[in-house]
């Protein structure tokens, strides 16, 4: 470990080179060399390693992992989904490969070759609980893009699953409230996942909109205040709904205040540009 303490990188890496070809099985020298190409900015050659290292071992998670270690240090994830892409196709029986691809997507904000990963993943998957996972997360992106056929569908199969998931019955929820206008269900549903995770803030924002929707604005109020500055203050979509909820309990000035600190946590130009709408109306409404 000299080479390193001295920061001799390059000795470093002939060094460890030189035992990985003499032990390609231990994986421990595999990650120093990973390690010191990326300290020595040889980003390029940790990533051929890592390639090769997933092709020839397709099921060890711990390649994945490093990956995304690689993504931290500016490897672009582009790059990232060329390599996964390729062990996927080498490997079509493999599971991690697909899995790890659709969570790359969505970090590239691919969303539709994400679907297909993830659609991949939850056929090669062989446990109940990550079916569940993996129809959650199909239904929760179907949902996104307005495809509610789908949507319903993903729902159905993750359900048939019968294992407890509290992000299910959250979106489940949402499925009632939105698309069957039944907020009794919605309710029941949301109370189910609040009962593994009492002080989820998404969860509680989705209770508190059911009451919203009601025109019960005093109990959707209560729902949301005590989590506003709290586990719900860099949330975007709460801090709209509280927003909502005051404007309708008659604060208007409040609700503009409210929205318009929440308008740099909006992720996307159409929630910046339904936010900036909704201030302009209420605010013509004051003068």
């Amino acid at each position: 470990m000299s080479l390193l303490d001295n920061k001799n990188y390059v000795g470093a890496v002939q060094k460890f080179q030189s035992s990985l070809d003499n032990a390609v099985s231990d994986p421990k020298k595999q990650l120093i060399t990973i390690q010191t190409l990326v300290e020595s900015n040889k980003l390029n050659q940790a990533t051929d390693l890592l390639q090769q290292l997933l092709l020839e071992h397709p099921s060890q998670k711990i390649w994945y992992d490093v990956l995304h270690l690689l993504c931290q240090n500016e490897l672009p994830y582009q790059k990232a989904i060329q390599l996964l892409e390729k062990v996927s196709k080498k490997n079509p029986n493999e599971l991690l490969a697909p899995l790890y691809l659709s969570d790359f997507f969505l970090r590239d904000q691919q969303e539709k070759n994400a679907l297909a990963s993830l659609h991949t993943a939850v056929k090669l998957s062989d446990t109940k609980k990550l079916k569940t996972i993996l129809w959650h997360q199909i239904a929760y992106l179907n949902f996104k893009a307005k495809k509610f056929v789908e949507f319903k569908n993903a729902l159905k199969n993750a359900q048939e699953q019968s294992v407890d998931f509290a992000p299910l019955n959250n979106l489940i929820a949402y499925y009632y409230m939105r698309l069957e206008h039944n907020y009794d269900k919605a309710r029941a549903s949301v109370e189910r996942a609040l009962k593994f995770e009492p002080a989820n803030p998404q969860f509680l924002d989705t209770l508190a909109y059911t009451y919203y929707k009601e025109k019960n604005y005093k109990k959707a109020y209560d729902t949301l205040q005590p989590i506003l500055a709290t586990t719900g203050k860099d949330d975007f979509v709460i801090q709209k709904h509280f927003a909502k909820i005051t404007y309708q309990l008659g604060n208007a000035k409040q609700a503009i205040s409210i929205l318009k600190k929440a308008l740099p946590l909006a992720q996307s130009p159409h929630y910046k540009k339904q936010t900036n709408a909704l201030i302009k109306r209420w605010s013509n409404q004051l003068t």
